[in-house]
């Protein structure tokens, strides 16, 4: 594993078992698409039992949305510079509710 991340640029972190302080980039994306996730629920007034889509969709949005962070690139191109591994996220979003 450690030789595949340095080979591809990847920085790999890790942290001890249950402390989500310590998955502070994590968590922070999760909670990114938590916050997606019940907005567009809640505005267009689909019923919980989309949320899967839902999920798919606001993680899919959020790789395709540019960030001043990263140059005003993708995650996904930011990824695909870094590494010479192919990346297909392969999942679009489909129209729900």
């Amino acid at each position: 594993m450690k030789q595949l991340c340095r080979g591809n640029n990847i920085k790999h972190q890790t942290s001890c078992v249950r402390t989500p302080q310590q998955n502070g980039l994590a968590e922070r994306r999760n909670r990114q698409i938590l916050e997606i996730v019940r907005a567009s629920l809640f505005f267009m007034k689909v019923k919980r039992e989309y949320w899967g889509e839902a999920v798919r969709s606001a993680a899919y949005l959020m790789y395709k949305t540019p960030s001043s962070v990263i140059d005003f690139k993708t995650p996904l191109q930011k990824v695909q510079e870094l590494s010479d591994l192919p990346v297909n996220y392969g999942m679009e979003p489909r129209v729900f509710g």
